[in-house]
């Protein structure tokens, strides 16, 4: 079949057997709410002839210009380069061949093999010749300053506040495999090299949307992270998306917008990463998921773009995590925008820099991300299990100075460990569970306020301490043990309170230390009459503080030298230790009567008195295990 007129395609094309020649009349149309696309291409099916593929490009505010990352949906092999069919819609800069102007350079590409250390000329080359080609399946960095309006405003500041629109793009559609190869150079001249090795610019070759788990990886990881217009960068890995939906701020209408990552709108650019040599990417028709909302971040407006994230629990992933239960989220927040990071606890991981932890990119007002053991930046970093993890640190900065805020939004992934904040510059110690939004003030001035640090977070597993309360002669006697992390304890403080409210430090307990004796005692030999609450509190080097559960202990009172521990008194059927007065296990009950006669007697916490007559008794308490009496008193048979 040959198009003779035009025909414009809202959704999709789907070619199921045979040819289309689309003959420059099909249009695959884009706009604010959705771009049409082409559906799988079976084997027995082919497109021929020019396609024009709109993309579309949102400004509207001054925060969208700026650099996206873009990729064809159509082969420039037998047409104008891509970069000269964007010029047809926009400014074009740079220094070389064909360009509108000559500075600052629009279109630039990226440069694996560049240390750090070489400086960012090396690592991001301008396009010299806007005629030159692109390869199906590369990406490039495009500076989006709108239109070809208003050329001085948009070349110079005050800069024009960009329009939206769609380009298009003609020529054959990239269709069947495109395998894509990737480059991995092992620099080592900057500390930071090896965290930034690998990472290949690519882009999605086709005019529809792909879902990056159905892309052929040899030896790279499942990971990728686009720029996000606006400022800073969507990052997916391994079923973790940061910087993504739902909306984290307000916006006009209510609306929710979801990044979608791990699907991929046409016509975007974004980074992967080779684990080393003989890496690639390989794009197939399977490869598609037309029916799948992208991630549309060409073309959803900046108060959409701001926004916190949700996960996807993969199962083609072969080391996909369950994302409902493993994954610590925080963002920092100013005026305009939000950064997040993501920390995941699995068993399995390092703490250096290894798989699935995904390079932190800058480009917001506000950075925020984690750092692996060695010191890498990571925007997602995946640590071992939370037992084995107990301190980590955040970078903060903003680009102005001001307030900011800390938000932690997920703690799912720490479990019932507590989860404190130390802020080193102010000298806090936040609980974090308990107050989730910490705020604070960068300084550009004082380096002390922003930066690796001012902030710590810090891991505590729930107090493991057993407390255990009796009665002795003396008084009250508390045994513990401690399996917590004794050698970062300084103290350790027994508390009481009447109520189980209110606690205050009656005495100094023994640290244990494993290779001592595992239980310490320590007597109390004030108790309160009545109701008696004890508890462990330790407190650590690093400012930490802990307690353990709360144990209560009845007190008896003493009323003429009778000690009322025997409920219900007066008694019909049974006579009962009041709980939490002995260890009721190893307690023995005998009753006498008024003569000192005995006559019945039994172990433990209770005893049948129905065959007694009515009348006044006397009962003993004796500990049957040194046979020493504990307490006598009288109780009255109905």
């Amino acid at each position: 079949i040959t198009l003779g007129n035009m025909l414009n395609i809202k959704q999709s094309v789907n070619v199921v057997s045979g040819k289309l020649d689309a003959n420059s009349n099909l249009t695959l149309l884009s706009s604010p709410s959705g771009s049409a696309s082409i559906a799988t291409i079976s084997s027995s099916a082919t497109i021929l002839g020019n396609v024009n593929v709109q993309s579309w490009f949102t400004g509207g505010s001054a925060v969208m210009r700026g650099t996206r990352t873009i990729a064809a949906p159509v082969n420039d092999g037998s047409t104008n380069s891509i970069y000269k069919q964007l010029q047809n819609y926009m400014l074009i800069t740079g220094t070389g061949e064909g360009f509108d102007y000559p500075g600052a350079a629009s279109i630039v590409t990226y440069n694996e093999p560049a240390s750090i250390a070489d400086g960012p000329a090396a690592q991001y080359n301008p396009v010299t010749n806007i005629n030159d080609k692109l390869p199906a399946g590369r990406g490039f960095f495009l500076l989006y300053r709108g239109d070809r309006s208003q050329a001085n405003n948009k070349l110079s500041p005050p800069y024009a506040i960009p329009e939206s629109f769609a380009v298009t793009y003609q020529g054959p559609i990239n269709q069947g495999n495109i395998t894509v190869p990737l480059s991995f150079t092992n620099r080592t001249e900057h500390a930071d090299d090896k965290a930034y090795n690998g990472y290949n610019l690519v882009g999605n070759p086709y005019p529809a949307t792909i879902d990056w788990t159905l892309v052929g990886k040899t030896n790279t990881e499942n990971l990728v992270s686009i720029i996000k217009p606006g400022g800073g960068m969507v990052t997916y890995s391994n079923g973790i998306v940061t910087n993504g939906g739902p909306a984290g701020t307000l916006t006009e209408d209510n609306t929710i917008i979801y990044s979608e990552l791990p699907f991929i709108q046409s016509g975007q650019g974004f980074y992967v990463k080779a684990k080393g040599s003989g890496a690639s990417i390989t794009f197939t028709e399977n490869s598609k998921a037309v029916n799948n909302a992208a991630a549309r971040l060409l073309s959803v407006p900046q108060n959409l773009l701001a926004s916190a994230s949700r996960d996807y629990d993969l199962a083609s992933s072969a080391k996909c995590v369950e994302t409902t239960n493993e994954v610590l989220r925080i963002n920092l927040q100013d005026s305009k925008n939000i950064d997040e990071t993501a920390i995941v606890f699995k068993e399995g991981y390092s703490a250096e820099y290894g798989e699935g932890d995904a390079t932190y990119f800058s480009g917001s007002s506000v950075s925020l991300y984690s750092l692996t053991s060695d010191g890498k930046n990571v925007a997602i970093n995946f640590m071992p299990d939370i037992k084995e993890v107990t301190e980590m640190r955040l970078w903060v900065s903003a680009t102005v100075s001001g307030p900011v805020k800390l938000n932690f939004t997920d703690f799912k992934g720490v479990g019932s460990h507590q989860v404190f904040l130390k802020d080193v510059y102010l000298d806090k110690l936040i609980d974090v569970k308990l107050k989730p939004v910490y705020e604070f003030n960068i300084d550009r001035d004082n380096t002390q306020t922003f930066g690796s640090e001012r902030f710590r977070l810090l891991f505590r597993a729930p107090l493991l301490v057993t407390l255990k309360v009796k009665r002795i002669n003396k008084g009250v006697e508390l045994s513990y043990d401690n399996t917590s992390e004794i050698g970062s304890l300084r103290s350790l403080e027994i508390e009481r309170s009447p109520d189980g409210k209110t606690f205050k430090t009656i005495g100094w307990g023994d640290i244990l230390t494993k290779a001592a004796n595992p239980v310490a005692i320590y007597v109390d030999e004030n108790s309160l009459n009545g109701a008696n609450y004890y508890r462990i509190k330790m407190s650590y080097l690093d400012g930490v503080v802990q307690h353990s559960e709360s144990v209560q202990f009845n007190n008896i009172l003493e009323k003429k030298g009778q000690v009322a521990w025997i409920y219900p008194n007066p008694a019909n059927h049974k006579i009962y230790v009041l709980p939490n007065t002995f260890d009721e296990k190893n307690v023995r009950l005998v009753v006498y009567d008024l003569k000192g006669k005995k006559l019945l007697g039994g172990k433990g916490p209770s005893l049948e008195v129905a065959g007694l007559d009515k009348g006044i008794y006397l009962v003993e308490l004796i500990n049957a295990e040194t046979n020493q009496q504990i307490g006598k008193t009288k109780f009255i048979k109905q």
